[in-house]
């Protein structure tokens, strides 16, 4: 016998919209401001081109993360939405079972 899942749709979508927050949030973390005092204080030094360096792989890896979130939010978005279609229309199919 198959397990059943009990699914809280209300929960799956509020989860996505968390989510996509999130994703809104680290995409919004200012890397640059971090280190433009640095950048400003020593142009052309090894420390600034390894400054510059830093700041484009953390700012590539903040968004490496945000893409997954807001992979992860459509994913339980698309479920949120999948239960309720599957469950409306179970809902009908017994409607017209019963009506019979």
């Amino acid at each position: 016998m198959a397990t059943v899942v009990k699914v809280d749709r209300d929960a799956l979508v509020t989860l996505a919209i968390d989510l996509l927050a999130a994703a809104r949030g680290i995409r919004a973390i200012d890397v640059h401001s971090a280190f433009s005092d640095l950048l400003r204080g020593m142009p052309g030094s090894d420390v600034a081109a390894a400054c510059a360096t830093a700041e484009q792989q953390i700012e590539s890896a903040f968004e490496s993360v945000a893409t997954r979130v807001d992979a992860l939010a459509q994913k339980n978005a698309l479920a949120g939405s999948t239960y309720g279609i599957t469950d409306e229309q179970y809902a009908d199919s017994i409607t017209g079972l019963l009506s019979l």
